[in-house]
């Protein structure tokens, strides 16, 4: 009976170990692959473009839900796990990737 237990515990275990693997994953890819444009915050609404696509709060992105907006930065969720994601990491992560160009005579 204990043994039966311990093995069920364990299943448990490994099976959210292996959820917040896939989790750490997918946010890792967002961030990458997500910049914040623009957030705007109005008295009646919240709204950033990412991407080049307009969302509001509650709207799903691909596979993840705008969960909140604030100024510089959107949270969304996955799963029930939610991450932050900034202007200045989704600027980065562009920059990175050759999708920003940099002003002639700026810093690198």
């Amino acid at each position: 009976m204990q043994q039966e237990q311990s093995a069920e515990e364990e299943a448990a275990a490994a099976a959210q170990l292996a959820e917040e693997a896939a989790f750490a994953v997918a946010a890792m890819q967002a961030k990458q692959a997500l910049r914040i444009d623009t957030v705007r915050i109005g008295p009646a609404q919240r709204s950033a473009v990412i991407n080049g696509r307009d969302v509001a709060e509650g709207q799903m992105l691909g596979d993840w839900r705008v969960a909140a907006i604030d100024e510089g930065a959107v949270t969304l969720s996955w799963k029930g796990r939610e991450f932050r994601l900034t202007q200045d990491e989704g600027r980065f992560a562009a920059m990175k990737q050759g999708r920003i160009l940099r002003p002639a005579g700026g810093p690198p």
